[in-house]
């Protein structure tokens, strides 16, 4: 279980065990992740290898804990690293939507 600033993690990793490295750079993500919504509580990640012969087996699902709805993303690509950093990116990407839905996120224009 790691803790970034605001947010509980917890990374399982099936069938291998994962590296130090790979866990710190999990936690980054996730500490910059925790920048988007202050409301987000926790978030599970789970990192598996898929049984195919391709050379894209690395996935990593991701589940953001958001009162009121759970974001869940599940990316694939031939390194944990960079499945990581897709699936953050589309939970940044959903956490703003939402947050624009709500009204409680504003867009700053720069003036011509």
């Amino acid at each position: 279980m790691l803790k970034s600033d605001s947010m509980k993690t917890n990374v399982q990793s099936i069938h291998f065990k994962a590296s130090e490295k790979l866990l710190t750079y999990i936690n980054k993500r996730i500490a910059r992740l925790s920048r988007v919504s202050d409301q987000a509580e926790s978030s599970t990640v789970y990192l598996r290898l898929d049984n195919n012969k391709s050379r894209n087996n690395k996935i990593v699902e991701l589940k953001v804990h958001v009162p009121g709805e759970d974001i869940m993303v599940v990316k694939e690509s031939n390194s944990f690293e960079k499945s990581m950093r897709m699936a953050t990116a589309s939970a940044r990407r959903i956490m703003r939507k939402s947050k624009r839905k709500q009204g409680k996120f504003k867009l700053f224009r720069r003036a011509l």
